[in-house]
């Protein structure tokens, strides 16, 4: 029975990110009000606060026993989860909402707890949280193709408590969660303002709705960000970090903007498996390198990234090149995430690229709309409404090259800075 929770948790460490933001996805009911910003505004908390809470985490004090830490998170996860469940099978939207914030505020603390105290090393645990994945999403397909907002809420209820009971199950040390409780002020200034960023950003996605005085506070936002986080990108992995942060995000939402596009709402599980499947082989791949490798693997899978997003540009090899891109990225970021680097830190980073990804897929996506279909927020309906047209497909291919342009010509100039430094500091380690 233990091993089973322990499934559970691994199960969770895979799932964690995409299954709760899908799950709430589809609870948006776009027959009901034309996906206003009420029936939209679950899904835009539990978004909001899975962003924000790794810029409060460290707010309270030094962390020194993470397991404790991991017990809270999945206890306000799971509670949220349980309130949401409540909530779709009463209709009270209250509580769909206030389970969207908790489940949003568990979830945000796993990421800088996957090392040290979230998830099972042993294989066979792995072996069978792997096949618990498959079933859970195969699970959820069927939920959303039958439109069982309920079955799919208890799925994840399910897979947090059993995640919940192996977390208090596990023994941990008599040392207290912090250090010491010492609130730190001011970093709930650049938590705040990424709040507000994703809040706007996401309403616009899936409302249409945002005003050009929003569009400058967003801009706004970005500035005060820049100014707090400036010293992070002194370091050149931190920057391509930063980049990578973007790009992941990108696959993601343009994914689902394009499927969207295209009316192929039932292809988005198959995006969902490209994504989980791509993580499990970056972490195969990973294993097997030498230290003597590591250097020019990191090449390879950046130019491996390059070439999957150029896939990305033909509709027809659109999900190849997504599945290539999501490999060879997520092998990168592995590798460029450093030995005792700050997990903090490089969780920040990629959650600042992933919002400014997000401002310029929005601005972008609003021009091209502007001048090919005369209406800024015309490209942005078949997310809102769930409703395609013809004209929308080449607008949304230009979108995409746009953005792949962009990313193509950053990262180059991001990449081969790090690259040289990394060379000039090999030759000076090997002088010595």
């Amino acid at each position: 029975m233990k091993k089973s929770f322990a499934v559970s948790e691994e199960a969770l460490v895979k799932l964690y990110i995409l299954l709760p933001n899908i799950v709430f996805a589809f609870l948006i009911d776009v027959k009901k009000d034309d996906g206003t910003l009420h029936t939209a505004l679950p899904f835009i908390l539990l978004y909001c606060f899975q962003k924000m809470g790794i810029f409060t985490l460290d707010s309270f004090g030094k962390i020194t026993n993470y397991l404790k830490v991991l017990r809270v998170a999945l206890s306000l996860a799971l509670l949220g989860s349980c309130l949401a469940l409540i909530g779709v099978s009463g209709h009270k939207e209250i509580l769909i909402d206030l389970g969207a914030i908790l489940l949003g505020s568990g979830l945000s603390c796993l990421p800088l707890l996957d090392k040290e105290a979230f998830g099972s090393r042993l294989p066979k645990i792995k072996r069978w949280a792997l096949v618990l994945t498959f079933v859970i999403i195969g699970l959820v397909s069927l939920a959303i193709k039958y439109q069982a907002k309920f079955f799919e809420l208890l799925l994840l209820v399910g897979l947090l408590g059993g995640a919940w009971i192996n977390a208090f199950l596990a023994p941990t040390s008599k040392e207290k969660m912090l250090d010491h409780l010492a609130i730190k002020w001011r970093s709930f200034v650049p938590a705040g303002t990424i709040f507000i960023l994703y809040a706007m950003i996401r309403t616009y996605r899936q409302t249409a709705l945002i005003s050009d005085f929003e569009w400058m506070l967003i801009f706004c936002g970005i500035i005060l960000l820049s100014f707090i986080y400036k010293n992070m990108f002194n370091i050149f992995e931190q920057t391509y970090q930063f980049w990578l942060g973007a790009l992941k995000n990108f696959l993601v939402i343009y994914t689902l903007f394009w499927l969207f596009v295209l009316g192929k709402m039932q292809e988005i599980m198959l995006a969902f498996v490209i994504l989980i499947v791509s993580g499990l082989l970056a972490s195969q791949i990973i294993q097997k390198l030498t230290p003597k490798k590591l250097f020019g693997a990191e090449v390879w899978a950046y130019l491996g990234t390059l070439i999957g997003l150029l896939g990305m540009i033909l509709p027809k090899t659109y999900l190849v090149g997504l599945f290539w891109a999501c490999l060879c990225s997520s092998v990168a970021d592995k590798l460029n995430t450093q030995v005792g680097e700050n997990v903090d830190q490089t969780g920040k980073v990629k959650t600042l690229g992933s919002v400014v990804q997000q401002i310029f897929l929005g601005a972008t996506i609003e021009f091209v709309s502007l001048v090919m279909l005369h209406s800024p927020q015309a490209l942005i309906y078949p997310t809102v409404y769930h409703q395609t047209k013809a004209s929308y497909y080449l607008p949304a291919i230009t979108v995409r090259v746009i953005l792949i342009t962009v990313f193509i010509i950053s990262g180059s100039l991001i990449f081969f800075r790090k690259y040289k430094q990394q060379v000039i500091h090999q030759k000076e380690a090997g002088h010595v």
